[in-house]
C-alpha cells in the first residue's frame, strides 16, 4: 500500500480499520451452504490454544493447556465450528483476554486492541455470544454442543434454554441436578448466640 514501509498484508492485518463482521457473516454463510439445514447439523463450541513464549501477543498468559494437561504459556481462543456428520467448519472464534490483560491498558494498546473489544468477557459468554451471532447470520443448526467446561456453567446452559436452543453438553460427575426448580430457606436459628438469619 501506498505510504506503507512494510509488507501491505501485514499493514493490513496490524494498522488499519476494518470491520470484522461483514467476514464474520461470509464466513458464515459460506459455513451454512455447505453443512446447514440439515437434520445433524450442529453448532460445536469449544476452545483452542497456541503456545507463545513471549508476552506481546494478544491474550498471550498463563492458562491451562488441554494438550500439555497443565497450564503454560500461550493465546486461547473460542471457537464456533458448524458440523455434519464427520465434517464441519470454522465459522467464528474470539480471543479470550484475562483479566491480567484486561487491566493493562497499555498493553492492549501495544497490541493494537480496538478499545471497544478490550474488555473482559468469559469464555462461556464469548460461546454465547457466537451461538446467537450465527443465528443472526441465518446459519441453521439444529443443537449446540460442548464439553464439561461449558456444561457445567448453569447460567450459559439457561442462556441457551432462553434463546430457544436445543444443546447437548458433557457434565462433569459431580454436577448436581434438579428434578424441580431449587427453593433455597435459611434454616431457623440453633442459637441465641452470633448473628441472627433475616
Amino acid at each position: 500500500m501506498p505510504g506503507t514501509e512494510y509488507d501491505p498484508l501485514q499493514y493490513f492485518l496490524s494498522d488499519t480499520r476494518w470491520g470484522w463482521e461483514p467476514l464474520n457473516s461470509q464466513i458464515a454463510n459460506d459455513g451454512n451452504k455447505l453443512f446447514g439445514g440439515h437434520d445433524d447439523s450442529a453448532l460445536i463450541i469449544d476452545e483452542t490454544g497456541i503456545q507463545k513464549k513471549g508476552k506481546k501477543s494478544v491474550g498471550v498468559a498463563r492458562q491451562w493447556c488441554g494438550q500439555l494437561g497443565k497450564v503454560d504459556n500461550r493465546q486461547v481462543a473460542v471457537v464456533a465450528t458448524l458440523g455434519r456428520g464427520h465434517f464441519s467448519i470454522p465459522i467464528d472464534f474470539r480471543f479470550f483476554l484475562s483479566e491480567e490483560w484486561i487491566k493493562d491498558k497499555k498493553l492492549c494498546e501495544k497490541a493494537k486492541i480496538p478499545k471497544d473489544q478490550a474488555d473482559l468477557k468469559t469464555k462461556h459468554l464469548q460461546a454465547l455470544e457466537m451461538a446467537c451471532q450465527a443465528r443472526r447470520n441465518g446459519v441453521r443448526f439444529k443443537w449446540v454442543g460442548f464439553d464439561g467446561f461449558y456444561g457445567d456453567n448453569p447460567a450459559f446452559l439457561r442462556h441457551l434454554a432462553d434463546n430457544g436452543e436445543k444443546f447437548i453438553g458433557d457434565i462433569h460427575k459431580d454436577h448436581k441436578i434438579y428434578y424441580e426448580v431449587p427453593r433455597p430457606v435459611v434454616p431457623p436459628p440453633t442459637s441465641s448466640r452470633g448473628k441472627q438469619p433475616n
